[in-house]
């Protein structure tokens, strides 16, 4: 069985979580990562320990197959896109911004 290991700062990954399991059939690992909430208002330096970190915990406590990072922090994502030594596949989501 896959597993898929969703994190966030928040609890906005629940709704990424919802929809996971309408398409398959998958262990899912949620890690609201409260230490560290909010991701918006560290810096670069900052979320890339906290990525790191948390990423290698989910790896030694869980072995995921896939990792989905389910925040819309631009910085966050920034990063995770620039990190070239995962082993893991990795899923960055994006929310569509309003210009309302």
């Amino acid at each position: 069985m896959v597993k898929i290991a969703v994190f966030d700062s928040g609890l906005g990954s629940l709704s990424i979580i919802k929809e996971i399991q309408k398409i398959t059939k998958s262990e899912i690992i949620y890690f609201a990562d409260q230490e560290n909430y909010p991701y918006g208002k560290k810096s670069q330096a900052q979320l890339r320990t906290v990525i790191q970190k948390t990423i290698k915990l989910l790896e030694k406590e869980f072995t995921p197959t896939i990792i989905v990072v389910a925040s819309n922090t631009p910085s966050l994502m920034k990063i995770i896109l620039m990190e070239r030594n995962l082993r893991l596949n990795y899923i960055q989501l994006f929310k569509k911004q309003s210009n309302f």
